[in-house]
């Protein structure tokens, strides 16, 4: 494969990681306004968000895992496999939490308290999902650094 093309599939995942980043930005945008209204917890409309965030992130996540040939290890230790392999469990795992926050804010209903843990729970999960989509975008920085480039 030319790196050209190489270089143009690799700039298109950056391009979805950053609609991804302001798709988490939306959610943290809209509890946020929930909370500053102050006329209750929203879960239904929440749950439907996060149902939403969830199908759109299997499908970033199905692209990506089609295309593991763009990573390269960061370290000496482990190679490109290995770490593309904990990413897709780290995929399998965060879908699965998706899940849960569904499920939890479908439950809360008429519960005030709830609204508050699944928020904090939710935001550890989106630092998480921020932490995930960086170190891929390091394993591709690095695929890029190492693409030997042609005229």
């Amino acid at each position: 494969m030319c790196s050209a093309h190489i270089k143009t599939v690799q700039e298109a995942y950056l391009n979805d990681h950053e609609e991804l980043a302001r798709r988490i930005d939306d959610l943290k945008r809209f509890w946020h306004q929930v909370d500053e209204l102050g006329d209750g917890p929203k879960y239904e409309e929440m749950a439907t968000r996060v149902e939403q965030f969830r199908r759109e992130l299997e499908a970033h996540i199905e692209h990506e895992e089609q295309r593991p040939d763009l990573f390269t290890p960061t370290s000496e230790t482990s190679s490109a496999s290995e770490q593309v392999e904990e990413l897709h469990r780290e995929h399998a795992e965060m879908l699965r939490q998706l899940d849960e926050f569904s499920q939890r804010l479908r439950l809360c209903e008429g519960a005030y308290h709830c609204w508050h843990q699944v928020r904090e729970d939710f935001d550890d999960f989106l630092d998480h999902l921020h932490e995930h989509e960086a170190k891929e975008e390091r394993l591709l920085t690095i695929s890029q650094k190492r693409e030997p480039q042609r005229a």
